[in-house]
């Protein structure tokens, strides 16, 4: 209780008036006006801290609640207790669903740390299903504060949830704290991508300028002209126009006494009298110790806790009665420090600075003992967060916070927050001792740590994967050894070292033939825990347990499929891919596959179809890809791994749809619906923008939809794997060489093939490397480069015939006939543009048919054989019409003329 409160008045107003915010009130009116009107969208709100952002919201869902639209709010509490998902988890904790409301994802729900993620993409369209739902009976507002401390799960959903909200009455409002938003916090690139992605609105909140700081005075005081002169520049030289602290100093002013009330207004006191401290934390400090001593203490044992502190967590702590907490939590409600959560299970601080300047005041000794206590009294409660309780053990410098970083990074992974979870093994490294009674354990937390960074930073994964096969060495764990080393091979080729990484994924699917069937049980453990937690059961499946062990865990489809999209092994990937196929159907069990692949790992074993569609693909084996594509596609599927299902789309859109069914308009029609169903899957599954449009963008070239390629090619470069945006930058040179720009489409060229004809294809990747040849060779071509341009072709066509690649073979020997054209060889340019007619016709390849057609039209124009050269035009511009080909047909009708 306070030593001097403020009496009663009848001028105070019940809480702060809001000043200085028209503007954004104004959009947050409209916002909730479209949003019950049945059109979303969504709200960034940042600004420093205390500079109004809660308050701003306050306001937004009273108002929301007023029109009886559905109000959830989840919060952030720092990095390190904010578990996966943080503020979702938290909106579904403080407003329970009824018991007709459809129930968030089993990840989103606190206490549920044990549950696994088929995919993310599968994660968040469950989530974007409730939504739905849920604003299908009655307009919603969600608001996410905080995400300055939320993971970069959190943020994902938000973009995903972001992109679909304008399409239901659906109104999500996110705050953070600017100046914490930096370069390498996973909101700083997340904003521009939800103002473009999502339309949100963006809100940068300013401090208040001294006429705003006059007029909060005015509203919340009846002060004499004289003293609203003396307070407001008193006011601003304290605070700088932070209401928060303004709002402290105030209060500090009227506990002081300086302040006062009475029946004819308001007095101000002399100002000089009494030294003020200018640090709000000074401020909240100075108001806690007017309390009594029993409410302080407690008080700060809650800011120990938390921004949110349990109620029995709290009881246990400070050893009182219900009825002496729940007293204790009334007076601190009173004195602005707390309020209860709408569960009552727990308070949380007014605002975290309240918390932070709390808990700074704690002496360290005494903190580092609440500290452990506190984690203690967690491990004994039922559904604790691993996160809470390795948080608390870390602040109290507790050896046992190893132990629970691991299982909060085990629940993060298996939630598909891998950026969190890699942040709690590193965390977990730091703790453990490098002596061998945890170096067995060291090196099995680096390998999970391997494998959760090979998208999101592939270098440092390497690290801890070349690491993790040096412990192994030294502790002789074969299996470990043989995982870490089929992994940083895999690692290796999507950072594009491909001949490394070819090399270590051999060596490693090599070491794991060797694991006898216990081993493979133990690999198939070790893939998917550190921790001794329950894991699905493969005993179950009786004597092929260890078969599917094998086959769930090991890394041979990824070989497979690197060896056909990266390499000239083409054939390889085939005997190895028909071998491991075989022993997979042999099985006759999918759904015991199925039931046992890692969701972490991806899917290893489907990749095997993925590698045959591809190297079937390119061998010219129409009928046997399309089998492996839809055997991959539904394995995909299946098993909820929607971004590789997406990815698969725009594989087959590349390799079959474009060169070899382009003709067939009508099953054209029908896979773009399938590609945009499968992008919508998928949506999520990655945090970088590349993935909207991938699976189209192979025809959209054909289509002379060229702004829409452009747009998501140049998306693929930016953010997409490094494979992905080899394949954009294809399509961006190819662009630029038909709107003229040589420059742009050289440079492009340049930057995967840096050794030019001399370039190894295994440098990037070979199925790329093949198409970037092509388009050497015909800038070089149109540039009048005969020379440049023979070089490359006799590149091109010794990695053909290493390869044994059919595809590709018609666009070379067609690029031969006009290079002899180009050298006035006419006779020869004929052979090859004959040649080129029979390789474009087995198997059938109708644009590169159409190209010859009108390549021959031009040689038999040139000899005069108009009747033979109008036939060649005809058919070409047949086929222009059947592929749906607007620019393949606009090059015929100017050769036409001709």
């Amino acid at each position: 209780m306070a030593d001097h409160p403020p009496p009663s008045s009848p001028f105070e107003p019940p809480s702060p008036p809001i000043v200085g915010r028209a503007h954004e009130q104004d959009i947050l009116r409209e916002g909730l006006a479209a949003t019950l009107a049945g059109r979303g969208g969504l709200v960034l709100i940042g600004g420093e801290a205390g500079i109004g952002k809660t308050t701003l919201v306050s306001q937004l869902t009273g108002e929301a609640a007023r029109h009886d639209a559905l109000v959830l709010i989840g919060g952030c509490y720092d990095l390190m207790t904010t578990p996966p998902y943080g503020p979702w988890v938290d909106l579904n904790a403080q407003h329970p669903m009824g018991k007709t409301d459809p129930d968030l994802p089993s990840v989103l729900r606190r206490g549920d740390t044990a549950s696994t993620v088929a995919s993310m993409g599968a994660l968040f369209e469950e989530a974007r299903s409730v939504l739905t739902t849920l604003s299908g009976t009655r307009p919603g507002v969600i608001v996410l504060e905080d995400l300055h401390w939320a993971d970069a799960a959190s943020i994902d959903l938000l973009r995903f949830v972001g992109r679909h909200a304008r399409r239901m009455p659906l109104l999500l409002v996110a705050t953070y704290r600017g100046e914490e938003v930096l370069p390498d916090h996973p909101l700083y690139p997340a904003l521009p991508l939800l103002v473009r992605e999502s339309g949100a609105e963006h809100i940068n909140l300013r401090r208040l300028a001294a006429g705003e700081v006059v007029d909060l005075i005015s509203r919340r005081y009846r002060l004499a002209d004289g003293d609203t002169r003396r307070l407001a520049p008193y006011l601003l030289g304290h605070t700088e126009g932070n209401p928060l602290y303004l709002n402290e100093l105030l209060r500090t002013l009227e506990e002081e006494r300086l302040l006062r009330a009475s029946p004819d207004g308001w007095a101000l006191g002399d100002l000089t009298s009494v030294a003020v401290p200018r640090l709000i934390r000074h401020m909240i400090v100075g108001r806690a110790a007017r309390l009594d001593e029993t409410l302080r203490n407690l008080l700060l044992m809650a800011s120990v806790i938390g921004q949110e502190a349990p109620l029995d967590v709290w009881s246990a702590l400070g050893g009182v009665s219900d009825d002496a907490l729940l007293a204790a939590v009334e007076q601190a409600e009173t004195a602005n420090f707390l309020t209860i959560t709408s569960n009552g299970l727990a308070v949380r601080f007014v605002h975290a600075l309240i918390r932070d300047a709390l808990y700074e005041s704690v002496p360290p000794s005494r903190r580092l003992n609440w500290h452990r206590r506190i984690a203690e009294i967690l491990e004994q409660t039922a559904g604790a967060s691993p996160d809470s309780v390795a948080y608390h053990f870390q602040a109290a410098s507790d050896p046992r916070a190893a132990t629970w970083l691991i299982r909060a990074g085990e629940s993060a992974e298996r939630a598909y927050a891998w950026t969190t979870a890699a942040a709690r093994f590193e965390a977990a490294l730091l703790l453990l001792a490098d002596d061998p009674a945890t170096q067995r354990l060291r090196g099995r937390v680096q390998y999970h740590l391997g494998r959760l960074l090979r998208f999101a930073n592939p270098e440092r994964g390497i690290t801890y994967l070349d690491e993790a096969r040096r412990v192994a060495h030294d502790v002789d764990d074969r299996v470990l050894s043989a995982l870490a080393l089929a992994h940083a091979g895999q690692v290796r080729c999507v950072q594009d070292d491909t001949q490394r990484g070819i090399s270590d994924l051999e060596a490693g699917v090599a070491a794991q033939d060797e694991l006898t069937p216990a081993e493979w049980l133990e690999a198939h453990r070790l893939q998917r825990t550190l921790t001794d937690a329950p894991q699905r059961d493969l005993s179950r499946e009786g004597a092929a347990a260890a078969t599917i062990a094998t086959i769930t865990s090991q890394q041979l489809g990824t070989l497979i499929y690197h060896l056909a999209s990266k390499t000239l092994r083409i054939w390889d990937a085939v005997a190895l891919g028909e071998a491991y196929a075989q022993r997979i159907e042999a099985l006759d069990d999918d759904d015991a596959l199925l039931r046992h692949t890692s969701t972490i790992e991806g899917a290893s074993w489907i990749d095997t179809y993925y590698g045959l569609g591809d190297a079937y693909a390119q061998l010219g084996e129409v009928e046997k890809a399309e089998h492996a594509f839809a055997r991959a596609k539904s394995l995909y599927r299946a098993a909820g791994h929607h971004a590789m299902d997406a990815i698969l789309v725009a594989i087959h859109a590349r390799l079959i749809q474009l060169p070899y069914r382009a003709d067939d308009r009508e099953q054209r029609s029908r896979w773009l619906a399938t590609a945009i169903a499968s992008e919508q899957q998928a949506e999520g599954a990655y945090r970088a923008g590349w993935l909207p449009g991938m699976p189209r963008l192979p025809l959209l070239l054909l289509d002379g939809a060229w702004d829409e390629a452009h747009d998501i090619a140049t998306n693929m470069v930016e953010y997409g794997t490094t494979s992905s945006a080899i394949f954009a930058g294809v399509t961006l040179g190819n662009l630029a060489r038909d709107r003229g720009d040589l420059d742009t489409a050289w440079a492009l060229v340049h930057r995967r093939l840096p050794r030019g004809p001399d370039s190894d294809p295994t440098e990037t990747v070979a199925n790329g490397a093949f198409d970037l040849a092509q388009l050497a060779a015909a800038l070089a071509l149109d540039a009048g480069d005969h020379a440049t341009a023979e070089k490359w072709l006799e590149t091109l066509d010794r990695w053909l015939a290493e390869s044994g690649r059919v595809l590709g073979r018609a666009e070379a020997r067609l690029l031969w006939a006009r290079a002899h054209l180009l050298a006035g060889d006419a006779h020869r340019a004929r052979e090859e543009a004959q040649d080129a007619l029979d390789e474009a016709g087995s198997p059938r390849q109708p644009v590169a048919l159409l190209a010859v057609h009108r390549l021959l039209g031009v040689i038999a124009t040139r000899d005069r054989r108009l009747v033979e050269a109008e036939q060649h035009f005809e058919i070409a511009l047949e086929l222009a019409a059947a592929c749906g080909a607007p620019f393949e047909r606009a090059l015929t009708l100017l050769e036409l003329a001709e």
